[in-house]
């Protein structure tokens, strides 16, 4: 089945790309403070501040299946909840990025 996107659905879409886009990369310390606030006092806006600086890595990969049909922003949908959930179970006292946790 196809899926069409009404105009005003695109257009947000694009802005939400574009922000995404945009958002500052993390240095490795400010990530494992900003996942050790989230780990610790569950603080969201930590937990914001972390999956919103990848969510250029879920735009990346979703931009990979577009020749498969399915509508962009879906896919980035499904991507930034994946983001979240690995936010969710990321352990900052490892030696690991979180973009490579994640």
């Amino acid at each position: 089945m196809a899926h069409v996107d009404t105009v005003e659905a695109q257009q947000a879409g694009r802005r939400f790309i574009k922000r995404a886009m945009q958002a500052p990369l993390l240095e490795r310390e400010q990530e494992r403070q900003l996942a050790i606030r989230w780990r610790d006092d569950h603080d969201e806006v930590a937990l914001h501040e972390l999956v919103n600086a990848y969510v250029r890595l879920v735009v990346a990969t979703a931009a990979r299946f577009r020749n498969y049909n399915l509508p962009m922003g879906d896919l980035v949908q499904e991507g930034t909840v994946g983001l979240m959930q690995a936010a969710k179970r990321f352990d900052p006292d490892r030696e690991v990025r979180f973009s490579t946790y994640a």
